[in-house]
């Protein structure tokens, strides 16, 4: 079974500009460039968007330190130290 991204690459072809940027002599030395389909080119003008990068880092940071939400735990049946309403089953 071969798995496909969005974009219709497979494992391999996802992780070629990747690879090809770490290991590649052609690139040694270059730094804080953008590349894509093992090309350099531009991103997109969202990416240097400050006012959009301040808001991620805001919902990300939301997302990784908010509160467990109870009902997730009482769903799984685990024993949650950090509220004295959780029970194991």
């Amino acid at each position: 079974m071969t798995v496909h991204d969005s974009k219709g690459l497979n494992i391999l072809q996802g992780a070629a500009t990747t690879c090809y940027v770490a290991l590649s002599p052609q690139i040694e030395g270059i730094s804080s460039r953008y590349f894509a389909d093992c090309n350099e080119t531009s991103c997109s003008s969202l990416a240097n968007n400050e006012y959009e990068a301040r808001r991620l880092w805001r919902q990300t940071n939301a997302l990784i330190h908010g509160p467990l939400k109870p009902q997730t735990i009482y769903d799984k049946g685990i024993n949650c130290p950090m509220t004295k309403t959780c029970t194991s089953k």
